[in-house]
């Protein structure tokens, strides 16, 4: 076991692939298990989503995969942990294998900068750590499998992208990342009763004249019942808006089944334009849309009404 180190992994290391492309090479990878300890994705990324973290915890249990590294291997891991920015930090605990036998390994923890509880993973990273169904208990598997039940995932492309507004209106969410939806566009096209416009979309398929038709937004993961608040700030009820489910793309490519609202046709009228406080909080989706679209909602500003 010369110039050898063991690295206990929880999250998506526990993908023996993803080990590979990190050129953290290995000679061996095992189940172990980490007494007194929970699991949770407690570390805050740049998206607002979730990765994996440990937290002791009595009589808890996180299961992971223990890796032999050849030598340098943490170094490498050192990388995309984010060490160097003071994300994660090493830390050494004393995991115990499947088959009982007890090592001493390394493992990543959470930063107090950058923990912060009740949030949710992107499925990207979920299916990474999905990829420990060999060296983790079938119970735990299933605990990881679950992450994603119950959730809401719905996509924003008016007001809502703001988050303040969904705070307001005491929709809870885990996470808000940005998206796309193909062959649709936008439009300020639902009737209000000051005469306004409120945002809407219909489909429109991209050409080769008029290149392609998208309309840029926020990805909601809502906590369960989510929907159900929003239906009636969107006038459900009224016959305003109703409900559409749609495949939208998170600006990494990840195909994404979602709802959103659409204008039912009573309520639709097009040449509306925004009230400037409505049109506020449209543009407070810097952060999840790109450039060149947030230009195009901008320019709504100088015809707004006030």
């Amino acid at each position: 076991m010369a110039a050898k180190e063991m690295y206990f992994a929880f999250g998506s290391n526990m993908n023996p692939e993803r080990m590979q492309q990190r050129k953290a090479f290995f000679t061996a990878r095992v189940g172990a298990k980490l007494l007194d300890h929970k699991f949770s994705f407690s570390f805050k990324r740049p998206d607002g989503t979730g990765a994996g973290n440990i937290r002791p915890e009595k009589s808890s249990v996180v299961y992971g995969a223990l890796y032999t590294l050849e030598e340098g291997g943490l170094d490498k891991l050192d990388v995309f942990e984010w060490v160097d920015r003071g994300c994660y930090r090493r830390q050494n605990v004393t995991v115990e294998t499947l088959d009982g036998e007890r090592v001493e390994a390394t493992t990543y923890v959470v930063t107090e900068d950058f923990y912060k509880e009740g949030l949710l993973p992107r499925r990207d990273y979920l299916n990474h750590c999905l990829a420990c169904k060999d060296v983790v208990p079938t119970e735990y598997y299933a605990f990881l499998e679950s992450v994603m039940e119950a959730k809401e995932m719905y996509f924003a492309y008016g007001s809502n992208m703001d988050p303040e507004t969904m705070r307001q209106r005491r929709v809870s969410f885990a996470a808000r990342v940005g998206a796309k939806l193909l062959d649709h566009k936008f439009s300020f096209s639902s009737r209000r009763p000051d005469g306004s416009g409120a945002g809407n979309i219909r489909p429109k398929k991209s050409s080769v004249v008029y290149g392609a038709s998208v309309v840029y937004g926020a990805l909601y993961t809502l906590e369960e019942g989510g929907l159900d608040k929003l239906d009636v700030f969107e006038w459900v009820d009224r016959g305003c808006y109703r409900r559409q489910n749609v495949t939208v793309e998170t600006l990494d490519g990840e195909r994404v089944e979602a709802t959103t609202y659409v204008v039912t046709e009573d309520f639709y009228k097009e040449g509306l334009l925004p009230r400037r406080d409505y049109l506020n909080h449209c543009l407070a989706c810097k952060d999840v849309v790109p450039t060149e679209y947030y230009a195009f909602l901008e320019s709504f500003k100088e015809i707004c009404h006030d």
